[in-house]
């Protein structure tokens, strides 16, 4: 196996583990470290359209999984939406992103969705991302988040800056232990996205795969 994968695959998991299986990477800008390293900002340093991560963990019966993309490759764009067809845009992705039960199917064990927490305020007004609910569950975004994504998109206006948006998840499973793997997208991956980089970590193993519209499976062991 190439050494160089091996280190980026190591730097991936550590990163995970000492957060403890919870998947703050989105704030803590901790990801991949080829081909989309991720700053402390939550912007990627080399931004890569089409190009998308996965961070998932299970410990026990407990799944999560962090999504990120570019905006441009979810939304079609990467600034606040201006007009009627732009929060069109953003409403539909978001209504997309919060039925992670359709994005994600697991093998070898019956998982429901607990939360979803998706995050666009980077392409929409503060004022106006509110909150999404699910299964009873209010979802509120991160106030402190959202501040500091103001203070990263207006500190250099003489500077290109590259959105992100995100999801969090988490599933429950019957029986957590006889999972074996995750599917991700129905029948491509979504949003058309080219690639999707994953890395996993559960409670016995860890790996790293790049994912495509042909090849959407993570397997767990």
């Amino acid at each position: 196996m190439d050494d160089r994968f091996c280190d980026e695959e190591r730097a991936v998991m550590n990163g995970i583990l000492s957060r403890r299986w919870r998947l703050t990477v989105i704030v803590l800008g901790l990801g991949f470290t080829a081909p989309l390293a991720v700053s402390a900002t939550g912007q990627h340093d080399a931004h890569v359209h089409g190009v998308a991560e996965i961070t998932l963990a299970v410990e026990g019966r407990e799944v999560e999984i962090v999504l990120m993309a570019p905006a441009i490759s979810v939304v079609g764009f990467e600034h606040e939406a201006a007009s009627e067809v732009q929060m069109e845009a953003v409403s539909s992705a978001r209504e997309l992103l919060d039925n992670g039960a359709a994005l994600f199917d697991f093998k070898g064990a019956r998982c429901e969705l607990q939360e979803a927490d998706v995050d666009v305020s980077a392409v929409l007004n503060s004022a106006e991302t509110g909150h999404n609910r699910h299964d009873g569950h209010d979802v509120h975004g991160s106030e402190e988040e959202s501040h500091e994504d103001d203070e990263s998109h207006g500190a250099d206006d003489g500077e290109q800056s590259h959105s992100d948006i995100s999801a969090h998840y988490t599933f429950v499973c019957a029986q957590g232990e006889t999972l074996q793997a995750v599917s991700v997208g129905a029948e491509a991956l979504p949003f058309g996205l080219e690639t999707i980089n994953a890395a996993w970590v559960s409670d016995t193993a860890q790996g790293a795969v790049q994912l495509t519209a042909t090849k959407r499976l993570i397997q767990l062991n």
